[in-house]
């Protein structure tokens, strides 16, 4: 799970940085950049995850 969570805060860092680049965005285009990289990054943990037990021993 280590590199799981090192490549999810990595992510997140990247995801961050878009506050730098906001003021040049056009609302919509901020909306749609925003939604796009958030929504695959759910997909691509979600994927991980099929098939593991709902509870941990």
């Amino acid at each position: 799970m280590v590199p799981h969570i090192n490549s999810v805060v990595r992510t997140c860092y990247y995801l961050r940085q878009i506050t730098h680049i906001r003021p040049f965005l056009p609302y919509h285009a901020a909306t749609t950049l925003n939604n796009a990289l958030v929504t695959s990054r759910l997909d691509y943990v979600n994927s991980r995850f099929v098939g593991l037990p709902k509870i941990a021993n």
